[in-house]
């Protein structure tokens, strides 16, 4: 029973770090994401400065 449970909470262990690990890679790519909408964010803003300096 012991060597049961012992299986048990090493399979859960398991589980448990590939979670975190595909939690990181989600945070990751999350950070990635918004480092690229804020360069977007930025080149439109650069972008309407030239245009109100067209008009």
């Amino acid at each position: 029973m012991k060597e049961k449970l012992e299986n048990r909470i090493e399979e859960l262990r398991k589980e448990n770090d590939q979670a975190n690990a595909m939690l990181q890679s989600v945070d990751i790519r999350k950070s990635q994401i918004i480092q690229e909408i804020l360069i977007r964010n930025g080149r439109i803003l650069e972008l309407e400065e030239i245009l109100k300096d067209l008009v």
